[in-house]
């Protein structure tokens, strides 16, 4: 809370956009971020903050987290087991090394999916030896970064709203907003039950 009294003006509604632009027009100093974050900073045409930026991985331990975006086969979109086959085809193929080279030869660098794409030639012409360095850092420690369990959604959007509320000041209670956000939480697990 004390952070966000140093925040750029309307810091408490930030979305992942406005995060990134604040950063890139130098209104923030710190900002923990996935691997779309270096080609972004480092893009000359875009940001001011080219070559001033330092680059590491999360501190240990990292539970919940890592670099990578990942892809995901909708259970609602494939009902059948031919679209689960083309899906999974798809997937393989947008995913594969071919297509990360080809992205690169188009001078696309975020959102990478392959260890050996971060130590390619191609992707060291890209980014800062020290941001990539940090990627692969992350990686041996990376587990899923999205609960896995239908209640997500409800528990993201109640811990969302309620640290927005803390964030702008309409709430001021931490620990009873926070308490609030674990009961909810508590009960949308157990409804899933």
């Amino acid at each position: 809370m004390d952070l966000m009294q140093n925040a750029p003006p309307g810091g408490g509604t930030f979305n992942w956009s406005d995060s990134v632009e604040a950063f890139r027009g130098g209104q923030v100093a710190l900002l923990i971020e996935s691997d779309v974050f270096g080609p972004w900073i480092e893009d000359a045409s875009k940001s001011t903050a080219v070559g001033k930026v330092g680059y590491a991985p999360p501190p240990d331990p990292l539970r919940s987290a890592g670099w990578g975006h990942g892809w995901a086969v909708s259970t609602v979109g494939t009902k059948d087991d031919c679209t689960k086959i083309v899906a999974g085809d798809f997937v393989c193929w947008a995913a594969s090394k071919d297509m990360e080279a080809s992205r690169l030869a188009e001078g696309i660098s975020s959102d990478v999916g392959r260890v050996s794409t971060l130590q390619s030639a191609a992707y060291k012409k890209l980014g800062p030896a020290e941001y990539i360095q940090a990627l692969l850092d992350t990686n041996p420690k990376t587990n899923l970064l999205i609960m896995a369990s239908p209640a997500r959604p409800e528990i993201g959007d109640n811990l969302d709203l309620a640290l927005e509320e803390l964030f702008t000041g309409r709430k001021t209670d931490i620990k009873a907003t926070l308490d609030k956000v674990a009961f909810s939480a508590e009960d949308s697990l157990a409804a899933v039950k």
